[in-house]
């Protein structure tokens, strides 16, 4: 799967925490949908209402799960990830609004493409939550 919006999360200073607070959290899902719509041209809308209900209900989550950070945070961190793409799912906070006509297809998405089609919404959460995996264990660990 590509993660260009991945490069863009990695520059974000204390990413880690940026994404504990509600507007960096909101901010950082706009702009993976942009960067999806502008990759693949699907189009979505978000429900700012649903996507709030969805950080405020994992971060609740986290709150109650935050110890076992110590005991191996790579770990930890994909767990959280986790925990957000299950929020994600259930509050729904995106729609797809392009009836998937403009999709932008090379040789190099083609496989992609496929799963963009089948679940736009889907792919765009678990794109969301695999780019912000990826650039947390960047700047903690350098890989």
């Amino acid at each position: 799967m590509d993660l260009p919006f991945r490069d863009e999360l990695a520059l974000m200073p204390d990413l880690r925490h940026r994404l504990r607070q509600l507007r960096w959290f909101r901010a950082t899902f706009r702009g993976s949908a942009k960067v999806v719509s502008d990759t693949f041209g699907v189009r979505f809308e978000i429900d700012e209402a649903k996507l709030t209900r969805a950080f405020l209900d994992w971060v609740e989550i986290m709150e109650a799960q935050k110890r076992f950070a110590a005991i191996d945070r790579a770990d930890f961190i994909v767990f959280a990830a986790g925990l957000v793409l299950r929020e994600l799912i259930k509050q729904a906070p995106a729609r797809e609004i392009s009836s998937l006509t403009q999709l932008i297809e090379t040789e190099t998405n083609a496989g992609t493409l496929e799963i963009v089609r089948f679940w736009p919404e889907g792919f765009l959460y678990t794109n969301y939550c695999v780019s912000v995996i990826s650039a947390i264990h960047e700047q903690e660990f350098g890989t």
